[in-house]
């Protein structure tokens, strides 16, 4: 018994002495923990890469939390606990707030529109991220950018750009008043445009209960396109088109309300077909040559009857422009001399694959090749047909060119452009099959690609108008991955890029909204 009592006197010792030697482990540790916190922040703060920047910051926030969960009675850890201590002279509020900042950054790779913003300095910049907003439907997202460039940049109409077209959709989902109440700027006081674009809802209503929709194009005290976009913001989108085909002449006003239409449809499936058929009859019997600028139903709904004749109409009508243009399909110096014929045709071999007509385009793409081996060198061609050969899944052909003939244009704008769309269309494919990690890592790679250029890049320009499109029709998505390329290519590529001390003094917090 006494042995035994012994024994556990002795075992109390020991753990007491044991205590001692984990206590000051624990100081050692959470000590080790700190400097790691400390020296991560610094990195951070070195860091050009807002991805890494993001990183270290988030690393330092999760190593301080290690340290005061894992050992919560180290004098570092009460001193964190209590305030009394802080990391690179940053308390635990003051490290959180500068994670969320560094996180603002990464609103625009979300939204290629808000991005092209951020970084591009082009005049008619605010009026054409308003009218994206408006012909997606982000009625609130609109409304933040407008508060936003009246607050931050004195927005005002800009002649240079959609002038009328954002004024009437600003009209239509009720913005003009919030101009004028934020900002009365010349412009907007010169012209009346409350008088002009006035909408009487009781009247909207009468008709479209009645089915009369006559009446209300001539009552209604606005112009109508302006109508058509009301309509449109109302989730009427069939009357919309009704009003479109019978009331507005002109044809780049035209074309702006039935892109409009189609933009809607993805928006209200139920009204599709025959919003579709509408726009379809208008344009076969009163054709427009600015047609491929509207959205193709097709690409919204690639299994709709109507998206499918329709589409048919416009092949119709791709083959008889590239025919006027180059004499006949096969034709291959216009090719030479002008790229844009070349965009003519891949649109042509587009829009077979998109109505599934793969075999055909296989052979028309195989007889302009044809032609143009008798005139031209493989690398003429088929660095003039890059874009043709992405979409015939064949731009290995130009790949292999271009590690040896073509080695100057390695790193060319037009290559990064062709690359960037070829990897874009396999992340189409990839999000379709339901991988969405494999169209993120396409995405990645094609914005990673050789890039080295000081001037801009219509192809550029082309390639992210198609992304804004696929990303509005939930087709891509982007992410804070994607970030850092997206800011490197931009800044090289586009006409007016603004500097990156611009870039870091606009205030994202209009937009920013933690998940």
């Amino acid at each position: 018994m006494k042995r035994n009592v012994i024994a556990l006197v002795l075992s109390v010792g020991a753990l007491s002495g044991c205590s001692s030697m984990f206590y000051g482990s624990a100081e050692e540790k959470a000590n080790a923990l700190y400097q790691q916190a400390q020296t991560q922040i610094e990195h951070a703060e070195l860091e050009d890469s807002a991805t890494a920047r993001l990183a270290g910051y988030q690393d330092a926030v999760a190593t301080r939390q290690r340290i005061i969960e894992k050992y919560p009675t180290s004098s570092i850890a009460v001193g964190l606990t209590s305030g009394q201590m802080a990391i690179n002279e940053m308390s635990a509020d003051q490290l959180v707030a500068q994670v969320d900042r560094v996180k603002e950054s990464f609103v625009p790779a979300q939204d290629l529109v808000l991005l092209r913003f951020v970084l591009n300095d082009e005049r008619h910049v605010d009026d054409q991220a308003l009218l994206e907003y408006y012909l997606q439907g982000q009625w609130e997202r609109a409304e933040q950018f407008l508060l936003f460039a009246l607050s931050e940049r004195d927005y005002d109409v800009n002649y240079w750009s959609d002038f009328y077209q954002v004024q009437q959709w600003n009209e239509a989902v009720g913005n003009t008043r919030t101009i004028l109440e934020n900002n009365g700027t010349a412009t907007y006081e010169s012209t009346d445009f409350s008088d002009i674009y006035r909408f009487d809802e009781q009247l909207i209503e009468r008709a479209l209960a009645s089915g009369d929709l006559s009446t209300l194009a001539s009552d209604v005290r606005a112009d109508r396109e302006a109508l058509v976009y009301r309509l449109i913001a109302r989730g009427n989108v069939i009357e919309a088109a009704r009003i479109a085909v019978s009331s507005v002449y002109d044809d780049d006003d035209r074309v702006n309300v039935f892109n409009a239409l189609m933009y809607a449809i993805a928006r209200y499936p139920e009204q599709a077909e025959l919003v579709i058929a509408t726009v379809h009859a208008s344009l076969a019997a009163n054709p427009t040559d600015e047609f491929t600028s509207i959205l193709s139903p097709v690409r919204v709904y690639p299994d709709s009857e109507a998206a499918i004749a329709y589409e048919q109409m416009r092949l119709g009508r791709l083959a008889l422009r590239l025919t006027n243009y180059g004499g006949d399909l096969e034709y291959s110096y216009i090719l030479a001399r002008h790229r844009r014929g070349a965009n003519q045709f891949a649109e042509l071999l587009e829009s077979y694959l998109l109505l599934g007509q793969t075999e055909k385009a296989e052979r028309v793409f195989a007889d302009v090749v044809a032609k143009a081996q008798e005139h031209l060198s493989p690398e003429d061609y088929k660095l003039i047909l890059y874009r043709a050969y992405v979409l015939m899944g064949r731009s290995d052909e130009v790949e292999h060119l271009l590690l040896d003939e073509l080695s100057e244009y390695q790193s060319h704008s037009f290559t990064y452009s062709m690359r960037l769309y070829d990897a874009f269309l396999q992340a189409k494919d990839a999000t379709a099959r339901g991988n969405r990690k494999r169209a993120a890592e396409l995405l990645e790679k094609g914005l990673s690609a050789p890039l080295e250029a000081d001037r801009s890049s219509p192809e550029f320009n082309w390639v992210l108008e198609q992304m804004i499109v696929a990303q509005y029709l939930g087709q891509i998505e982007l992410g804070p991955r994607h970030y850092d390329p997206l800011i490197s290519a931009y800044r090289q590529l586009l006409y007016f890029p603004r500097s990156p001390l611009e870039t870091e003094g606009i205030d994202l917090t209009y937009f920013y909204h933690e998940e």
